[in-house]
């Protein structure tokens, strides 16, 4: 059983600059970089080499980006992969990383065929704007938290 994490009060949206930093970054897991601001040609081939259609980039890092010590966003990953492990969900590791002037980095996992009611429970405990999908069908997109999802945009790369 996960231990419980200290939890966070429900967002309000983030901040223009924060939306452009998350669109504007790579997300790599597992020889793959997913854009959102551009296609990914390889999407396609890389989720059937991974027996999936859909698969998720999510991280326990920094919960709606309030900056935490490195020693407790370390065990939020770490209790983050041991919930999905405990799911039986098959995790691969992945990294976020801005290509902006905002200068981010953070670790989390790549979480294969995630279906959207898990997606959301994992954006919800781990208190998390947004996660990163991609989809054999509509390539790779943001996914927001479930209480600020109709205020905010939604932009996807089409493979």
């Amino acid at each position: 059983m996960t231990r419980t994490l200290r939890q966070y009060p429900p967002p309000s949206p983030p901040p223009s600059e924060l939306i452009d930093s998350y669109f504007h970054a790579d997300y790599v897991t597992q020889g793959i970089t997913l854009r959102l601001d551009a296609p990914t040609p390889d999407l396609n081939t890389w989720l059937a080499a991974n027996n999936c259609t859909r698969a998720i980039l999510i991280t326990g890092w920094n919960p709606f980006s309030q900056e935490l010590p490195l020693a407790e966003n370390e065990q939020r990953n770490q209790a983050l992969k041991r919930d999905l492990e405990e799911r039986g969900l098959r995790v691969l590791d992945a990294v976020g990383r801005s290509r902006d002037a905002m200068a981010w980095e953070e670790p989390g996992y790549c979480v294969l065929e995630c279906d959207e009611a898990v997606t959301d429970e994992l954006l919800v405990r781990y208190s998390q704007y947004a996660a990163v999908v991609a989809d054999k069908a509509t390539g790779c997109s943001l996914v927001w938290h479930p209480s600020i999802r109709e205020r905010l945009p939604i932009r996807a790369s089409f493979s």
